[in-house]
C-alpha cells in the first residue's frame, strides 16, 4: 500500500491577540457612529443626503479594522491617526463648550466612548506597530 504524504499544514494565526481586540473595538466604535447617523437621518426626516459625510468615518473604520485583522502593516498607523483627530475633536468641543452660546453634554457614554474607546485603541495599536532597529 502506498504512502501519501502528509500535507503542510498552516499555523492559524493566533486567536485572541492585541489585532483581535482591536478589531472588535474598531468594530464597535463603527457601529456606534453608523447608528448615529441613523438617528441622524430620522431627526432630518428621512432625507439620505445627510447620510454621505457622517458615514466616511464609520465606514473608513471598517476598513481599518479589516487591516488590522488581516495584518496590514500600515493599518495600525492609520487607526492611531484617526483616533487622534478623534481625540482632539472632542477636546476641541469641550473647549467651544465653555463659550456661552455653545452647550456640551457630557456624561459617561460620551467620555467612554469618545475618549476611552480612542485612547485604549491608540495604545493597542502602538504595540502593534512594529519596532524600528536603528543600524549602529
Amino acid at each position: 500500500m502506498a504512502t501519501l504524504p502528509m500535507p503542510e499544514v498552516q499555523r492559524a494565526p493566533s486567536a485572541g491577540g492585541p489585532a483581535d481586540v482591536v478589531y472588535v473595538l474598531l468594530l464597535l466604535q463603527a457601529a456606534m457612529g453608523l447608528l448615529a447617523v441613523l438617528g441622524l437621518v430620522v431627526i432630518m426626516g428621512g432625507n439620505p443626503v445627510y447620510t454621505v459625510v457622517p458615514s466616511i468615518k464609520p465606514v473608513l473604520l471598517l476598513v481599518l479594522a479589516r487591516g488590522v485583522a488581516r495584518g496590514w502593516r500600515r493599518a495600525p498607523g492609520f487607526v492611531i491617526a484617526v483616533e487622534t483627530v478623534s481625540l482632539a475633536g472632542y477636546f476641541l468641543n469641550l473647549l467651544i463648550g465653555f463659550l456661552p452660546q455653545a452647550d456640551v453634554t457630557v456624561n459617561l457614554v460620551t467620555v467612554l466612548s469618545n475618549v476611552a474607546l480612542p485612547l485604549a485603541l491608540i495604545v493597542l495599536c502602538a504595540r502593534l506597530r512594529p519596532r524600528q532597529v536603528s543600524a549602529g
